[in-house]
């Protein structure tokens, strides 16, 4: 009961900055931080999202979220590293939109 004592005092009663920063490490560690595997298949679309570039029918599924690829067309992030930076700034900014 000690153990639960402690975390429930340290839920309760700790401060915000430190309750938010010991969460998000919890986060970190569970789900981790790792590259996305069809990046580069939805960086293909981004490069042009008025055709369709696969020939492969079971990739159509992504050609579903097409918010995402558009997106970046428009601002021009159509390079691996400007695509994956734009998906990674939505990743921040939606964890700093969560803390708010």
């Amino acid at each position: 009961m000690k153990l639960l004592n402690k975390i429930e005092h340290f839920i309760f009663e700790s401060n915000p900055k430190n309750f938010i920063a010991v969460v998000f490490g919890i986060m970190l560690f569970k789900t981790g931080v790792w590259y996305i595997p069809n990046l580069s298949a939805s960086l293909e679309i981004a490069r042009n999202p008025f055709i369709n570039p696969f020939t492969n029918p079971e990739a159509h599924y992504l050609l579903w979220s097409w918010l995402s690829p558009a997106i970046a067309w428009a601002i021009g992030a159509t390079n691996k590293v400007t695509f994956f930076i734009f998906h990674f700034a939505f990743s921040i900014a939606f964890s700093f939109l969560f803390l708010k």
